[in-house]
């Protein structure tokens, strides 16, 4: 969950360094700002709905969803062939991402005794300073031997691989987490 949480706070600082070489490929500088913009206005706008959905249907289906919208955020992202489709492609991965972050809180709150609900609130922050921290410089490194496109494609990997961990390790808890 935290590796989730940590994949979706990439996304908020990757641009950084790329943002460039995006801006080239799409013949986009003057929009440039639009490019992490786009996502941080869809996660603002999406974290109070993904909150309310989680108290309509569990949280475990919940993270599924939103796991679907950021790949398919990141394909969108991928081959998109002007800035229009890259702006709406960042614009679902956002999406996406307000629901794993707004979820991860809440599974930790269900999960976590009142002792220890601190502790996991704050290994959860943790895990966005780390994303946001090493988005940039992981962008940076692959950039110059990839492009960005390829940065894209492993995110949309990681997110795949992280919801197969995800499910393992929930698998157990899935009753307790669904509303009844």
């Amino acid at each position: 969950m935290d590796a989730a949480y940590a994949l979706a706070a990439t996304n908020m600082s990757i641009l950084t360094t790329t943002q460039s070489a995006i801006a080239a490929d799409l013949d986009a500088f003057e929009e440039a700002s639009w490019l992490t913009s786009s996502y941080l206005i869809a996660i603002s706008s999406i974290a109070p709905l993904s909150g309310r959905l989680c108290q309509l249907f569990s949280p475990r289906l919940c993270m599924f969803v939103s796991t679907v919208i950021v790949c398919l955020g990141c394909i969108i992202t991928s081959i998109s062939p002007s800035l229009a489709v890259f702006l709406l492609g960042r614009a679902v991965t956002g999406t996406g991402a307000a629901g794993i972050m707004i979820v991860a809180t809440i599974i930790a709150v269900q999960l976590a005794g009142a002792k220890r609900r601190g502790l996991y609130i704050g290994l959860i922050n943790s895990s966005l300073t780390v994303g946001v921290s090493l988005g940039a410089v992981i962008a940076g490194a692959l950039e110059p031997k990839f492009g960005w496109v390829c940065r894209h494609y492993l995110h949309l990997l990681e997110f795949v691989d992280e919801h197969k961990i995800f499910r393992l390790i929930l698998l157990p808890y899935e009753i307790r987490l669904t509303k009844k």
